[in-house]
């Protein structure tokens, strides 16, 4: 039996979407209980759910998951050589809530950067609104919640369209305030809440002069469809040329995960639960570069969620967690949305106030270990009052032993919920 070790430069965690074929479910025995990490509940395990998409919506949803790639090719640009965590869903669905109040160039400008030109209101609205259901319905033994609040001046007057639209179509929490350490507070009180007390922190300090912070929380847990029953100290070779020696979780699947041999590159995926989800991870060929191979996934924009189940697989993974913040305004920006960060005049969330976006800010973290997986994101738009700046199976085999990309896929939909890499554990 012949096996192929794989080392993964890069990690990319993303989510995505099951089909609605029977035999690419894990199978497992109806009415069993998996076996839960820490305070997970248990529950009775139940096919999954795909995400049912009409027309429209799988148009959007080709756009989406092509700005995830394109976004996370972006930041992994912007901050060369350094690990990096985005949530492309939870900027995603912010973004769509702030495009409730935009119309003329600056719209357009956003809709055409989102891969979205030809898409309604309407259409990204019933969109977001069915992910959100969707990915929440799609395992029953799986924790995913997206949550959307506006924090604006009580000093302002929201307009009241606007405040019809994002209440009643993505179920906004709205609050007038003053901005200062009490709203702070509240806020980051308010993510930690939606966070399962992951991203505690989100904001230093609010200032008086500030307009609203419009804020989008995602929140995922899930256990494997089959543990990682192995533990061990491996050698894990870092991208800054450095050896480590790293916890590592290892594990033979046998016709429940997936595998993909690329050009540059391999890809495997490992199943949640009912399948629903799936860790994805690209692993760079040994004579190339995470850079390289990230450049090169991201033109592709690959069918993360597409792979073929491999007969035998045995998968090494490091035991680590990822926390990352960034201010989002730059990989935007030079995705091509200008006019946001510019001009106001586009503008109608609140009555006789035209202030473009001054910041996009998120923040991520990301946990896996021999039970599963957790995963949270907070993205918030800012905005002034005052402008701003065979027949025996081959055993294939994975070792994430040195930098590679992950991500977290709902896998009817393909789209990336989460995209990262990991230089150094």
């Amino acid at each position: 039996m012949k096996k192929i070790f794989i080392t993964l430069m890069g990690v990319c965690l993303a989510f995505g979407a099951c089909t609605n074929d029977e035999d690419e479910t894990p199978k497992k025995e109806e009415g069993t209980k998996t076996e839960n990490a820490d305070d997970m509940p248990e529950y009775k395990w139940q096919p999954a759910k795909a995400i049912q998409l009409d027309a429209a919506s799988k148009a959007v949803n080709e756009g989406m998951k092509a700005f995830a790639w394109k976004l996370f090719g972006q930041v992994m640009n912007g901050e060369k050589g350094k690990d990096v965590l985005v949530s492309p869903y939870s900027l995603e669905a912010d973004l769509s809530v702030l495009l409730c109040g935009l119309q003329g160039e600056t719209r357009q400008e956003l809709l055409g950067v989102m891969g979205l030109t030809n898409a309604g209101e309407t259409d990204i609205n019933r969109y977001i609104t069915t992910m959100d259901k969707g990915i929440a319905e799609a395992d029953n033994m799986t924790r995913f919640t997206s949550a959307y609040s506006l924090w604006y001046n009580q000093s302002a007057r929201l307009n009241p369209t606007f405040g019809e639209k994002i209440e009643n179509g993505y179920g906004v929490e709205v609050y007038p305030v003053r901005f200062g350490k009490e709203t702070t507070d509240k806020i980051n009180a308010w993510c930690a809440e939606k966070t399962g007390d992951r991203i505690q922190h989100f904001l230093d300090k609010t200032e008086p002069d500030e307009l609203m912070h419009l804020l989008n929380a995602v929140y995922f847990r899930s256990n494997w469809a089959d543990h990682f029953d192995n533990v061990e100290a491996r050698p894990f070779a870092a991208a800054d040329g450095g050896q480590q020696t790293v916890e590592t979780m290892w594990e033979t699947f046998n016709g429940t995960a997936s595998y993909a041999q690329k050009e540059g590159y391999v890809m495997a995926g490992v199943p949640f639960n009912n399948g629903a989800f799936e860790m994805f991870f690209v692993l760079p060929d040994e004579d190339k570069t995470l850079s390289q191979v990230a450049a090169q996934i991201v033109k592709q924009a690959p069918d993360v969620a597409g792979m073929e189940t491999a007969a035998t697989l045995r998968l090494y993974v490091p035991k680590f967690e990822s926390e990352y913040s960034m201010d989002l305004n730059g990989a935007l920006k030079a995705l091509g949305c200008q006019k946001m960060f510019s001009e106001g005049k586009d503008f109608q969330l609140f009555e006789n106030v035209e202030m473009p976006v001054s910041q996009v800010l998120q923040k991520t973290f990301l946990k896996i270990d021999e039970k599963g997986a957790e995963a949270a994101a907070v993205t918030d738009i800012k905005m002034l009052t005052a402008d701003p700046d065979a027949s025996q199976p081959k055993l294939i085999t994975v070792d994430l032993n040195r930098p590679f990309i992950y991500g977290i896929v709902e896998k009817s939909t393909g789209l990336p919920l989460f995209i990262g890499s990991k230089g150094k554990i």
